[in-house]
């Protein structure tokens, strides 16, 4: 994936929409910035998947409105165990004033921060502001971005929740074993490893048996990976096999079944093309975090001309070049 600079974040998924219509598009993606989200590590449409999400835009400055966020958080409780999701995003104010409005009114869901109003544009969002004090978007379970023509927020959550589903029902999850099996329904299967492992041989029939039941589905989780790793294996593409057994080495760490994917990674970072790709990789990630603290400049441009002139037929020439036009798409659009 090529990483989007924070100097343009999400400004190329703007999309044309109609105020008056219902429609459903592509939605954006989240930040993955730690730093603009309260109350949760970044979460990504891919760990939602299946999933129904609603998005509350909401502005923190309406004295009145502080009552209707805290109704609306009192109302999502009822879907605790419904496989939705429910998402608070600001645009335009601090992470300070946030962090004291989500204290003050209660907010317990993710608040995501959208200090320069990308992602507002990036909905079809007109600006939040005390003209505009909230507005809501819903992701559907096919990953859908919609708008319904109803401003009740309970109708919101009904619609979101139209085809999604649980990977596992809660209601066979014994309360010891809740944390593991959140972490697997939003695909971070690391963080339920320690759990699990020590779960599937409680003397607690009732523990053992739903730690069983989420082994099934990490494994199963684990066999689709290897799968789509060993087809690239016996391709002629060995930079992506690397890739996807690295993505399994880590998204799995923790379980024995992930072992395999380490030692496989290992033998390919030996192979010249593998090497390469390496090498340019870094390059690049320096040249990013180049633009991230200063914006283009002309050393980072010759950097990645060269990388991509010199290095044809790479996935690394490629990712140079789509962050070239990113560079020249956002200096031609600049004021």
């Amino acid at each position: 994936m090529i990483p989007v600079v924070r100097w343009s974040v999400l400004s190329l998924f703007l999309v044309a929409i109609s105020s008056a219509s219902l429609f459903a598009v592509e939605p954006p993606e989240l930040p993955t910035d730690p730093q603009l989200w309260i109350g949760s590590p970044p979460v990504t449409l891919k760990q939602l998947a299946g999933k129904g999400v609603v998005l509350t835009f909401f502005e923190e400055d309406c004295p009145k409105c502080r009552a209707e966020m805290q109704a609306r958080v009192e109302l999502s409780r009822k879907y605790a165990n419904e496989p939705v999701f429910f998402i608070g995003i600001n645009s335009g104010s601090t992470r300070q004033e946030i962090e004291t409005y989500v204290q003050q009114v209660g907010v317990t869901w993710p608040v995501i921060l959208d200090p320069d109003r990308s992602l507002e544009k990036a909905m079809g969002i007109g600006e939040i502001s005390l003209q505009n004090i909230y507005q809501f978007r819903y992701i559907n379970s096919d990953g859908e971005l919609k708008r319904t023509n109803s401003f009740d927020f309970e109708t919101m959550a009904k619609d979101a929740l139209i085809g999604a589903s649980w990977s596992v029902s809660p209601d066979k999850i014994p309360a010891s074993l809740k944390g593991a099996w959140s972490a697997i329904e939003l695909k971070n299967f690391s963080a339920a490893a320690s759990t699990l492992s020590k779960a599937v041989s409680s003397r607690d029939d009732e523990v053992q048996s739903a730690a069983k039941l989420l082994m099934e589905e990490v494994e199963a989780e684990i066999e689709a990976a290897y799968v789509a790793a060993d087809i690239a294996a016996t391709s002629d593409d060995p930079w992506l096999a690397y890739n996807l057994f690295q993505k399994i080495s880590q998204q799995f760490a923790g379980y024995k079944q992930a072992e395999r994917a380490t030692m496989e990674a290992k033998k390919l970072s030996s192979t010249p093309a593998v090497k390469l790709e390496i090498t340019l990789s870094r390059k690049i990630d320096l040249v990013v975090q180049s633009l991230n603290k200063r914006g283009p400049s002309k050393t980072a441009i010759a950097n990645l001309e060269k990388i991509a002139s010199e290095n044809p037929n790479t996935t690394a020439a490629k990712r140079a070049t789509e962050l070239l036009e990113q560079i020249t798409k956002q200096t031609s659009e600049a004021p």
